[in-house]
């Protein structure tokens, strides 16, 4: 897709103005594939027929249609009957897709509905296949206006865009500068007959009842309305390409680790100011996959960098933690601390709930690997932090609390509750991490002993990558 924004046509629409709108977004244009999102309403179907005719035209092109039956009503089967209609009158194949939405859907049935159509559309889209959607003129206006009402920020009053990246290709809105009637019209001419969701006109939803009680006041004052507030989408739109290209390249100086767990520098964000620091943290999670959290709760971030040396604040944020791990910001799904009593046989492997597992081996003398243990008489077990638990890491040295231990090593506090603590009897050996084990200096197995070896299997990343220096860190 190119990385200019493509400019949608305007007032009229046939396929003249879709061969040049795709032009500037479809990659090798005009080859290519197309899939048209049909809901068996008016304005998909003009779409349809448009593309169906520029196919025609241009052969190297191939179209499809996907619909999606929410079964959300009663008129969800007329719809799809509807667009195998108008698919089969144009020629064209169909998909239909069929989606569940939650009976009580966080966010509202629209939202829920808006989220499950588009993941299943993506999910059905072949590799460099773009989807197109009739989104028009009216449809980017009142988007503005119930963002406004909604209080979002600029990117929220940004409005739909032109050409969005989905699932293993594109999301293509090539109508978005042409008014409703322009399509009502086109479909007439096609010949097609269309079915209304009755959604459009439930005053219970926002969009409708923008369109039934508040557009007939707004046109009889400002008639061209819909086309002002659908240029002021646009200018907004671009002011916050320009913001977006700010952030990447913040993101991109903040960004350390590896691909697999990136983390941001304290340092580098600390640096950038409150409002640029909350833009990179919410492009950094949207990246990794999580719903981008409020500006409220982006506020919060300060206190993670503030936070006077050694102590381990953690944030929630939508569903994800945040956290210091020395000098970067880390994020990571909430893990469950370890609450059990594991035991532990002389060889074998045991579980670890929701942590992965531990495995026993033998280590002959002198073997080469793990460090080995030599445990003292007594049931081997994996227990939960009793606390008060002391080590000595070296002889001679003083015994040491194992939380004194664990913070010094920057251990998070969070990822300390998730460490099984080894026992033998009532003998404290030391604490087991994806690292090895931490363990007692007279637990040790001496140059040449046999023992056993613990190791932690399947950690989560979290823990592995916490604790992957710890051994080697502490004396």
């Amino acid at each position: 897709m190119s990385s200019a924004t493509p400019e949608p046509p305007r007032s009229e629409f046939g396929p003249d103005q879709l061969a040049a709108f795709l032009g500037g977004a479809l990659p090798g244009f005009p080859a290519g594939r197309l899939a048209v999102a049909l809901s068996g309403g008016p304005d998909s179907a003009a779409l349809l027929a448009v593309a169906a005719g520029l196919c025609r035209r241009q052969p190297e092109l191939e179209l499809r249609a996907l619909h999606v039956n929410h079964g959300l009503q009663a008129a969800a089967a007329d719809l799809e009957s509807s667009a195998r209609a108008q698919a089969a009158a144009l020629a064209v194949p169909l998909t239909v897709l069929a989606v569940t939405i939650p009976e009580h859907a966080a966010g509202g049935v629209e939202a829920a509905a808006r989220e499950h159509r588009y993941r299943a559309l993506g999910a059905c889209l072949r590799t460099a296949e773009a989807l197109l959607t009739a989104h028009h003129e009216d449809d980017q206006a009142e988007t503005l206006l119930l963002q406004l009402l909604r209080g979002a920020g600029l990117k929220g009053l940004s409005g739909m865009p032109a050409a969005a990246a989905l699932g293993p290709g594109w999301h293509l809105r090539p109508c978005l500068g042409v008014p409703r009637d322009v399509l009502t019209r086109q479909v007439a001419a096609a010949g097609l007959t269309a079915v209304d969701d009755p959604m459009n006109a439930d005053p219970r939803y926002d969009r409708a009842y923008l369109r039934r009680a508040l557009a007939p006041a707004l046109s009889a004052r400002w008639p061209a309305w819909r086309q002002t507030l659908a240029r002021s989408a646009g200018h907004l739109a671009r002011a916050q390409g320009l913001i977006d290209g700010q952030t990447r390249a913040d993101l991109a100086t903040a960004t350390r680790g590896s691909p697999s767990a990136p983390s941001l520098d304290v340092a580098a964000l600390a640096a950038l100011g409150a409002e640029r620091r909350a833009l990179v943290v919410r492009e950094w999670l949207r990246r990794a996959g999580h719903r981008p959290p409020s500006t409220a709760r982006l506020a919060a971030v300060g206190q993670l960098l503030e936070a006077a040396p050694g102590r381990s604040p953690v944030l929630c944020l939508g569903g994800q933690l945040l956290y210091r791990h020395g000098g970067a910001l880390c994020a990571g799904a909430p893990l469950p601390p370890f609450t059990a009593t594991v035991p532990v046989s002389g060889s074998g492997s045991a579980a670890l709930p929701g942590l992965g597992r531990v495995v026993v081996t033998a280590a002959a003398a002198g073997s080469p690997g793990a460090e080995s243990l030599v445990l003292p008489a007594g049931r081997l077990e994996l227990r939960p932090r009793a606390g008060g638990e002391r080590l000595t890491l070296a002889r001679g040295a003083p015994r040491r609390a194992v939380k004194d231990l664990l913070r010094e090593a920057g251990i998070p506090a969070h990822l300390r509750r998730s460490l099984p603590f080894v026992w033998s009897g009532e003998v404290f050996v030391g604490v087991l991490t994806p690292g090895g084990v931490l363990a007692d200096a007279a637990c040790r197995a001496a140059s040449g002993e046999a023992g056993i070896v613990l190791r932690w299997v399947d950690a989560p990343p979290a823990l592995a990558a916490a604790f992957v220096e710890t051994i080697r860190a502490l004396p």
